[in-house]
Parts: structure tokens; C-alpha cells; sequence
């Protein structure tokens, strides 16, 4: 298997015994990339949370209102990092709902 050296693929040029060798490494590339993948959307979710906690914490006087909307988006941000599709709020006796995809 060849790469280019921007890293993505040259060409594939095998039969047999080494085609199915190619095919499993190319394979193993796709699922190495995808949980990199994965690994860094949950990176961004953990700081977006954190920087959440933070600003609900320490919310400047005056401004809680803007904060807890800032609050929101960042939890709801977080929530899509993670593979969440599907959100649903309910007024001001919080009940809240949230679904994964698939």
C-alpha cells in the first residue's frame, strides 16, 4: 500500500494473500482514525462542560441570566460531541431528554 505524504492513499496494488493484507491494514487505519476521531469530539466535550461549570460558578453579577444561556448552548454543544442527535427541554421544571443515534 502506498501513501502519499499527505497521508492519504497512493494506490493498492495487490492479489491475493497481499490484497487481503491490504485490505486489513487499510481497515485498521479507518478504525485508528476513527477513534482518534472520537477521542478528540469527547476532548471538546469535556471542556466545554468544564468551561460550563466554570461559568456557572463563577457568573458575573448581573449577568446570571446571559450565563445560563451560555451555560445551555455549551451543555447542549457538549451533548452533540458526544453523539447525542436528539434533545428535548421542558420549561422551568426541568425535565430533560436526550437520545443517542441509531
Amino acid at each position: 500500500m502506498d501513501f502519499q505524504p499527505d497521508g492519504w492513499l497512493k494506490s493498492i496494488d495487490s492479489k491475493g494473500d497481499d490484497a487481503i493484507k491490504a485490505g486489513s491494514e487499510l481497515a485498521r487505519e479507518q478504525l485508528r482514525a476513527i477513534k482518534s476521531l472520537r477521542f478528540g469530539l469527547y476532548l471538546i466535550a469535556a471542556f466545554f462542560v468544564i468551561v460550563a461549570a466554570f461559568l456557572a460558578v463563577f457568573a458575573p453579577t448581573g449577568r446570571e441570566d446571559i450565563t445560563k444561556a451560555i451555560v445551555a448552548v455549551l451543555g447542549i454543544l457538549a451533548l452533540g460531541c458526544v453523539g447525542y442527535s436528539h434533545f428535548a427541554f421542558s420549561g422551568f421544571g426541568v425535565r430533560a431528554s436526550a437520545k443517542k443515534r441509531g
